[in-house]
């Protein structure tokens, strides 16, 4: 079946037209690069998942652990996208069949609102945190966690999967490849599925993330003036800029991995990359950065928290058969009691209720 459309890309259905493949050693350079981001990405978050699973469960344990299982379906299918735009590039088949055709930018798409979303509502439950902190705890525990991170992936994927699974297929072209893209016929199919993916399920919640992030930001330094001129707490200053620091991570992850996103997403659909090897390279250029904050987010995940800190610690003295019982001295028990108290927190027990400002705590 011969299909009148110059694309070559899944992306649309007019793309960039083919004009020049990579070289032996750009190849090279471009697997060893993404090959060392993906295999880094899969091995730290799922080391953290595992470290979470053997955790006391909370509410925000259990959002990680949804974020960590989102990384590494992007980390594991991320590949096969590089792989084809590489192939495309070169004017080679499309190297996939069709199931993975009508899959794999789904999802994709998925991987990423699911991030979205789960880091969203984390944003929004620190903030109500920060404005309700008694009864915060009491409308999220880890089972409603749990249900929120089900419903999520679920949803996103009811929302996203639909359109390519019916329309997107393997071609024949103009240029006598097969390729994978949206029939011209079905444009509109297209339209829906990019106003679903780009606007409503990544930039209308990433908007309310850096809102709610700013929103949480001003409290905490309201809250910090205020405390300073009454009794100018020590550990409550210590404690804030912990907050303040885990959510610069969070902003910081979400500019580096997705402005480049959304720019190179408005670039290519205004029509100005006209080949396709400049689109592949600005293509893995905005992955690559993406997929590299996704390999990072493990270790933000530490910084953020010394609880997840401390098992992570331990887990890797247990795996290299370092972990040894240690005597119970002055500080030990000392940072028992912290642990039981975060325990505490964590299950809402907690009665200085006026200074919870970390849900994480």
């Amino acid at each position: 079946m011969v299909v009148s459309a110059t694309s070559h890309l899944f992306l649309a259905t007019d793309g960039p037209n083919i004009t020049q493949s990579f070289s032996a050693n750009e190849i090279t350079t471009i697997i060893t690069i993404f090959a060392i981001i993906y295999i880094f990405s899969i091995v730290s978050n799922v080391i953290t998942l595992g470290v979470l699973l053997g955790m006391k469960q909370t509410p925000l344990n259990v959002f990680i652990a949804g974020l960590c299982c989102s990384d590494i379906i992007s980390a594991v299918a991320s590949p096969l996208i590089i792989k084809q735009l590489m192939d495309a590039t070169a004017v080679k088949e499309y190297p996939w069949n069709r199931v993975v055709c009508k899959s794999l930018r789904s999802v994709l798409s998925v991987t990423s609102a699911v991030t979205i979303q789960l880091v969203l509502v984390i944003s929004l439950w620190r903030l109500y945190a920060i404005h309700r902190p008694t009864k915060a705890m009491g409308v999220m525990t880890a089972k409603r966690a749990k249900v929120i991170v089900v419903s999520v992936f679920s949803v996103t994927t009811a929302l996203v999967m639909p359109l390519p699974a019916i329309y997107m297929d393997v071609f024949l072209s103009n240029s006598g490849h097969l390729v994978c893209y949206f029939p011209r016929e079905f444009k509109w199919s297209l339209n829906i599925f990019n106003l679903m993916d780009h606007v409503v399920l990544n930039f209308v919640p990433i908007s309310v993330i850096v809102i709610s992030c700013i929103s949480i930001t001003m409290s905490l330094l309201n809250q910090k003036l205020k405390r300073k001129e009454m009794t100018g707490n020590g550990e409550s200053r210590q404690e804030e800029r912990k907050v303040l620091i885990q959510l610069g991570f969070i902003i910081a992850s979400f500019l580096v991995g997705y402005i480049p996103k959304f720019t190179f997403q408005i670039v290519a659909f205004s029509g100005v990359i006209k080949d396709a090897r400049t689109y592949t390279i600005g293509f893995m250029a905005q992955r690559g950065l993406l997929n590299l904050t996704e390999s990072l987010n493990p270790i933000l995940y530490n910084v953020g928290s010394e609880a997840i800190w401390k098992a992570t610690k331990k887990s890797f003295k247990r795996a290299f058969g370092t972990c040894r019982v240690e005597p119970l001295t002055g500080d030990s028990i000392e940072s028992q009691g912290a642990d039981m108290e975060l325990n505490t927190v964590e299950e809402g027990n907690f009665t200085n209720a006026g200074n919870f400002t970390n849900p994480d705590r």
